[in-house]
């Protein structure tokens, strides 16, 4: 059957055990009776060509420089500092929204200090009567706009624009108002409460009948002390004539007895 098969021509492919699996052989060899010796040789080489991996030597040290520098690179990326930001604006005064009395400068305050650059920094105030103008100043982080005199009443709009310590502009807008003032004295209103009621007339005139109910009281009390020296007199002038009365009384009943005896 194998010079059959040989003379037929045909080839089949060839499995080989190795580590106790089976692999199939990429190449096909002749069964031929001829060479048994050479054939069961390639099978065993074939074997061996698929079981083991031959790695390149430059290969594996290109890997390796690899991982050594992706194991380097991706912790500096991971600690790597984040880009700086542009400055922002910690305060403004006064706040937005707020409601102020008399005010006569506006600022913004920067969380680094500003470049000073004439024409990149400036503060536009807006009010009732238009754009207001003043002296703009810098000082380190605070952009300031101070004004000749006090705002008056009303609504008011700021809007700024300063250079960031990055070299990069950056811009805003806050609003404010502004509350009348009262110039009228403390004196006013006292008397604007106590003039709609007329009472005070009433009152004024009200003591007179008073004085009139009370002056008889007085005239019977000087009255009577004028005429308490003359009761006393009276008293004592009575006493003294009953005590002569009794005297009297006595020696006549003295005289009666004497010329009876």
């Amino acid at each position: 059957m194998a010079s059959a098969r040989a003379a037929s021509g045909r080839r089949r492919p060839l499995t080989c055990r190795a580590r106790g699996r089976g692999l199939p052989v990429a190449a096909h060899l002749p069964a031929s009776p001829a060479t048994p010796t050479t054939t069961a040789a390639s099978q065993t080489g074939a074997c061996i060509s698929v079981n083991r991996l031959t790695v390149n030597p430059v290969l594996s040290r290109l890997l390796a420089a690899g991982a050594l520098a992706l194991g380097v690179l991706v912790p500096g990326v991971a600690l790597a500092p984040p880009a700086s930001a542009h400055d922002q604006v910690v305060s403004t005064s006064p706040a937005d929204g707020a409601t102020v009395g008399a005010l006569s400068r506006v600022s913004v305050t920067f969380s680094e200090p500003v470049l000073d650059v004439a024409s990149a920094n400036r503060i536009v105030l807006t009010g009732p009567m238009g754009a207001l103008t003043g002296d703009l100043s810098l000082k380190r982080n605070v952009v300031t706009l101070t004004l000749p005199a006090p705002l008056p009443a009303g609504a008011y709009r700021v809007q700024w624009r300063a250079a960031s310590s990055d070299g990069h502009p950056v811009s805003g807008a806050f609003s404010f108002t502004v509350k009348a003032t009262t110039t009228t004295p403390p004196m006013s209103t006292a008397t604007a409460a106590g003039t709609p009621t007329g009472s005070p007339t009433v009152t004024a005139t009200s003591p007179a009948p008073t004085q009139a109910t009370s002056s008889p009281a007085t005239e019977s009390a000087s009255e009577g002390s004028s005429w308490g020296p003359w009761l006393l007199g009276a008293l004592v002038l009575a006493a003294l004539a009953c005590l002569a009365l009794i005297v009297s009384a006595k020696r006549r009943a003295g005289h009666d007895e004497g010329p009876t005896s």
